[in-house]
């Protein structure tokens, strides 16, 4: 394909090597809303006020978790892995083979914040919802824009 060619085809919706970036951004935004009904149906419907410790216990430094901060930071968090995919799809040959490795990780990892951090039971059990809700929709949509993940 030619460089002209090239930069209409990235402009139309398409990231390097043919890969969609629309559909990539649907990851993104699918991940971000999975997350946000998570948060609609345990705080507003459910009554559940989500409120997490910061820092020490003896800090006493109580942080509720609103929608806002929902929203962006699983907004925020999904923006981050398609970024890092792409990193590693330019780089390597198993780029999405590793980047979904890598998003297990840090989602396993990420678990740690709402088991230390969350005052109440039910929040704790809330907020790992939140983590695996952005994880379960956001590996495989975005495994699955990869050109790599076909062959497998």
């Amino acid at each position: 394909m030619s460089t002209s060619a090239s930069k209409v085809y990235q402009a139309a919706g398409s990231t390097t090597r043919g890969r969609p970036a629309r559909s990539r951004l649907v990851a993104v935004l699918s991940a971000t809303a999975a997350a946000t009904a998570v948060w609609l149906i345990v705080d507003p419907v459910l009554g559940n006020d989500l409120r997490v410790e910061m820092g020490s216990a003896d800090q006493g430094r109580v942080m509720d978790v609103g929608l806002a901060l929902v929203v962006v930071t699983a907004l925020l968090s999904s923006l981050a892995g398609w970024g890092l995919l792409e990193l590693l799809e330019r780089f390597r040959s198993d780029g999405a083979r590793l980047w979904a490795i890598a998003a297990v990780v840090v989602t396993v990892l990420s678990l740690s914040g709402p088991l230390v951090g969350a005052i109440t039971a039910a929040t704790t059990v809330a907020l790992i919802a939140m983590h695996l809700a952005v994880a379960v929709v956001l590996v495989p949509l975005l495994v699955r824009t990869s050109g790599h993940a076909e062959g497998r």
